[in-house]
């Protein structure tokens, strides 16, 4: 069996202030009932618990679905990671600045990123096209990748993309949405 995480992912929570945000955010989706306090069974990918469905989580999904006994909640992480597509790969990765796309082997993406995650200054990769260097936050994945301090996961749950608007009006923060098949 496997599993999907619909990851909201902060792109402007440093890590001192994630976790405030993180529980401004929680209670927002408590009060609109669109998770419980109570957690569920499933664990996270940390081992963290899950925040189940609320009484008005169905209002928020993207689909109608026949078994929300096989919704595992929510997860919120406050640390600093990258969210990726787990076993759904890289196909290319475009410049921010050209929009030139590059096939992975191509690229130093993996410095780049090892740069980010421990928090060095120069975490940017220069593109082979245009010669622009910018930070490996900035370029994008043909499947969304998310480098932050603060995400949502929703765990199997066919949450609309629409709540993702909602949460970064509520607090002011860009967000990205990242797939990840586990």
């Amino acid at each position: 069996m496997s599993d999907s995480v619909t990851w909201f992912v902060d792109q402007d929570a440093s890590l001192a202030e994630a976790k405030e945000v993180a529980e401004r955010v929680s209670a927002w989706l408590i009060a609109q009932g669109i998770v419980s306090p109570v957690p569920c069974k499933g664990q996270g990918q940390g081992g963290s618990y899950l925040l189940s469905r609320g009484e008005s989580a169905a209002r928020w999904d993207d689909f109608s679905h026949t078994s929300p006994i096989s919704m595992c909640g929510l997860e919120i992480v406050t640390e600093r990671r990258v969210f990726h597509t787990g076993d759904n790969g890289i196909d290319g990765i475009r410049c921010p600045v050209c929009g030139a796309k590059h096939h992975p082997d191509d690229l130093s993406w993996s410095d780049a990123i090892s740069a980010w995650f421990a928090g060095r200054a120069d975490d940017s990769m220069a593109c082979p096209a245009c010669q622009a260097s910018r930070s490996i936050v900035d370029w994008e994945f043909d499947s969304p990748w998310g480098f932050g301090n603060l995400a949502f996961g929703f765990w199997n749950w066919p949450i609309s993309d629409r709540l993702l608007g909602e949460v970064s009006a509520m607090i002011g923060h860009r967000f990205r949405l990242v797939h990840e098949h586990v």
